[in-house]
């Protein structure tokens, strides 16, 4: 959670690609706390771990002993929300199959060019071309992800 003047500011997005995540939200100034958290699930109340990943201010939420296929969660963050624009709950099905191992691939397409390329040169509005040798390529996503197309962020 990142700190806005002392509120809790979040965002929780479902992992898709790792199948023992839950979700993450950025952490606050403060470190996350476990307690913070609830976790319930078709099972019952669940514990939690806290992971840092390594985008800058994200952790990684997730049932202590792992996400169960065909499971249904709820996950409610209970620190302060007062000035939050996010909910601080989240309702979510895991697949029953898994997704298994995953393959991923770039597809190279053509010879890298030489061109000029238009970019801030760090003058407020102002741009300069530079020179670059660009590659056209294309990302082959793994046919067990195809159904969560929508929901995959590229870094």
């Amino acid at each position: 959670m990142t700190s806005r003047g002392g509120t809790v500011a979040a965002t929780v997005a479902l992992m898709l690609a790792k199948a023992s995540s839950a979700c993450s939200c950025p952490p606050r100034s403060s470190a996350a706390r476990e307690k913070d958290f609830i976790l319930t699930s078709n099972n019952g109340k669940e514990e939690v771990k806290l992971t840092q990943l390594s985008v800058p201010d994200l952790i990684r939420v997730e049932p202590k002993n792992g996400i169960r296929p065909g499971a249904e969660y709820m996950l409610r963050y209970t620190g302060g929300t007062k000035y939050w624009a996010y909910p601080s709950a989240i309702d979510f099905v895991i697949d029953k199959a898994s997704t298994g191992p995953l393959s991923y691939g770039i597809q190279l397409k053509g010879a890298p060019q030489r061109r000029l390329l238009t970019m801030s040169d760090g003058g407020g509005s102002c741009a300069s071309n530079q020179p670059v040798i660009a590659q056209d390529f294309r990302y082959k996503l793994p046919a067990d992800l195809q159904p969560y197309r929508q929901a995959i962020i590229y870094r």
